[in-house]
């Protein structure tokens, strides 16, 4: 099992421990699963350490049957500033365009469901990828003057359109970065 974690945390919270670093990130990832894993890195974190997160309001217990016990506040999502991503993201994205047949194409509807899918997306991926990845696919749809082909952010989230652009930009700094032989001045 492979876990990413935010160590910005770190320099934000004073005096956490790298077993709350590893909480604060299963939770905020919503990876209390039922899983041999977490529950084997969950039980290394102690009691006091948890109770400790919930009284600096970090995090909030629930006791429920099924689902997450643990949610985080929104004291610690202000830390983790996911608001401040989307609302970069939400302003790059594109309002309008027109479409081909003439007609207005509105591309930012559906705001709440879109945030909700992009929190779910940074999760597992860089923010500043995801920005990245479209801002390319902006500039290469205006550059060729497809920009009225361009989908709702609602799609373009949920059909993970920024995978194919990320390996363009992949590509891109491979190339780049690859000094062909004999081209290199002295």
């Amino acid at each position: 099992m492979i876990l990413q974690l935010d160590t910005s945390l770190l320099k934000k919270i004073d005096n956490l421990s790298l077993n709350q670093l590893l909480f604060l990130n299963l939770v905020l990832n919503y990876n209390q699963k039922n899983h041999q894993d977490v529950t084997a890195i969950v039980s290394q974190v102690s009691n006091n350490e948890i109770q400790d997160l919930i009284n600096n309001n970090y995090i909030s217990y629930k006791e429920i049957d099924k689902g997450l016990p643990y949610e985080p506040t929104n004291t610690l999502l202000s830390l983790v500033n996911y608001n401040h991503e989307f609302d970069r993201f939400y302003n790059l994205y594109p309002t309008y365009v027109t479409r081909p047949d003439g007609t207005k194409g509105f591309l930012k509807g559906n705001k709440k469901k879109c945030e909700e899918q992009y929190k779910k997306i940074v999760k597992q991926i860089d923010s500043e990828l995801l920005y990245n990845c479209l801002l390319k696919d902006v500039e290469q749809k205006t550059m060729t003057g497809k920009l009225g082909y361009m989908k709702t952010m609602w799609k373009w989230l949920t059909q993970c359109e920024w995978e194919v652009i990320e390996d363009q930009l992949i590509t891109e700094s491979e190339t780049i970065n690859t000094i062909a032989y004999g081209t290199k001045l002295l």
